[in-house]
């Protein structure tokens, strides 16, 4: 469109030496009649005109319809002009004027000799304007196809820096980066400046780089068309993240390498979330024979004893069968009772029966309860509590229940003869329950995973001394529910120590101490 209007401009700049050719030519057409000399410069005054009607056409105006019914006006045109329709276009001017001219010569009986000349003037004229239309096309063609570059380049740029969550930037056949969006800017976070000419390896991690994992990528995405880029890459600040990505070739028109384009996506989150759901999969089944195995077991003990009742002159041992089955019919109650209290909690059924209580009274009765599997395991358990604990407003049977499983915890991972220390101390605005042993520690990267569900932090022990792994939880869960919070510190080999902080009550009673 832009190289039609400079055409159009063109020709009316040139309408002026257009009829100051053809008047010359006139002129210097020798002998002729004053008439018919007139006659032609009369027709010299319809030449800006038609010329003008050629532009606006160029121009892409409706053509003028009273002008379109006169034989000057014969000519057509219309939009979005290639090079050979404008020089048809200029045809169609040189038939018009030629036809003007024998028109002019048949009303005025022109002689040959005039005729030729003003074709030759008219031949001659736009012979140049065709030359130099075709110039000022290409030239205009030219500059709208660099115009049409320089756009498309600047809308390519502008469409890699709005991508926020892609990395996406260029690299020399070296395998070194030439470009860098912005998206790679916020994933990796080099600056332009500081990533620019330096080797993508930068990008990998140590062990990658030992392992020549950047060069084998470049070279699998040479060799067969693309190389798949998901693996774990390193930040500016040394953070380690996990992307998705792909490395393509780029090559010239011979098909010879120019460099590699990669794209990557931060997809940590969701290589966490995958991760995450394999990892309680694996506890979930982990779960599954773990409970299948504490069911087991008092099932078995209680159908020895009930065969073993049934024996004729089994005599004594009658007591005996009952004081098994009792037992195990209580392990699992409490069994059953746990799963319970982790589905109620988990659908927020849990209904707290809170009331003032002094501490020392619910840490005899959890006493009480763990005595027999602590006195069994042949620890020695200390309890140590101020006499001025202000009371807490709780409910006594969930915070027993807490305290029971913490010394029942304390008791399974401490070897035989260890020693467990329960104490309390008031602090700001709660009251600090501490339950420590001597036991085998918690390994530190299990720590911050020691109160989710089905957790058990040694397997062998835990399979020889009962539990489902959700003690803990049901600790955690019930304490946060009082607005309390649970903490966990241990060192390998040196025990364990559990502390529960409890919002006080703010009565002003006080309890006994002594347990």
């Amino acid at each position: 469109m832009k190289g039609t209007v400079l055409l159009a401009d063109h020709l009316s700049a040139e309408s002026e030496a257009i009829v100051a050719a053809w008047r010359a030519a006139v002129e210097l057409s020798g002998e002729v009649p004053d008439a018919t000399r007139l006659t032609y410069h009369e027709f010299a005054d319809h030449i800006p005109s038609l010329l003008d009607r050629l532009a606006e056409r160029l121009r892409g105006r409706p053509a003028d319809p009273a002008v379109d019914g006169e034989k000057h006006g014969r000519m057509r045109f219309r939009q979005g002009y290639d090079i050979s329709e404008v020089i048809g276009e200029l045809g169609h001017l040189r038939t018009t004027l030629s036809d003007a001219t024998f028109d002019l010569a048949a009303r005025n009986g022109l002689d040959a000799p005039m005729i030729r000349a003003a074709h030759s003037v008219v031949n001659e004229v736009l012979n140049e304007a065709t030359a130099s239309a075709v110039r000022h096309f290409r030239r205009a063609s030219r500059a709208d196809k660099r115009a049409a570059l320089a756009r498309a380049e600047l809308q390519r740029q502008a469409i890699l820096d709005s991508v926020r969550d892609y990395a996406i930037f260029a690299l020399d056949d070296r395998g070194c980066v030439a470009t860098w969006n912005r998206g790679a800017e916020r994933v990796f976070g080099y600056a332009e400046d500081e990533i620019i000419g330096r080797h993508v390896g930068v990008l990998f991690t140590p062990e990658d780089r030992d392992a020549g994992v950047p060069e084998r990528e470049l070279e699998t995405a040479a060799t067969v068309g693309s190389a798949g880029d998901d693996r774990w890459l390193v930040r500016k600040d040394g953070s380690r993240f996990f992307v998705s990505g792909a490395v393509t070739p780029i090559r010239d028109d011979s098909g010879r390498l120019k460099g590699f384009s990669k794209v990557a996506r931060d997809i940590t989150e969701r290589k966490w979330s995958e991760e995450s759901l394999k990892e309680a999969d694996r506890r979930k089944d982990e779960f599954l024979a773990i409970l299948s195995h504490e069911l087991r077991n008092p099932i078995a003990a209680i159908r020895s004893a009930v065969e073993l009742a049934r024996t004729p002159g089994v005599g004594d041992q009658v007591s005996w069968c009952h004081e098994v089955i009792d037992r195990q019919a209580g392990q699992l109650a409490r069994l059953t009772d746990d799963l319970m209290d982790v589905s109620r909690i988990a659908q927020g059924k849990i209904e707290l029966r809170r009331e003032p209580v002094h501490l020392a009274a619910l840490v005899a009765r959890a006493v009480e309860a763990a005595r027999p599997f602590v006195d069994r395991k042949g620890h020695r358990l200390n309890v140590a509590l101020p006499d001025d604990l202000p009371t807490i407003e709780v409910d006594p049977g969930r915070i027993e229940q807490v305290l029971v499983n913490l010394l029942n915890n304390a008791a399974k991972y401490t070897d035989h003869g260890g020693r467990i220390d329960l104490t309390a101390e008031a602090g700001d605005g709660e009251i600090l329950i501490r339950v420590g042993d001597t036991g085998v520690g918690i390994p530190p990267e299990m720590l911050p995973r020691v109160f989710e569900t089905f957790t058990q932090v040694d397997h062998s022990r835990s399979r020889s001394e009962g539990g489902l792994g959700i003690g803990l939880t049901l600790v955690r869960r019930l304490v946060e529910l009082h607005g309390g919070r649970v903490s966990a510190e241990s060192e390998v080999g040196r025990g364990s120590e559990f502390t529960v902080a409890l919002p006080t009550g703010g009565g002003a009673s006080r309890a006994s101490g002594g347990a």
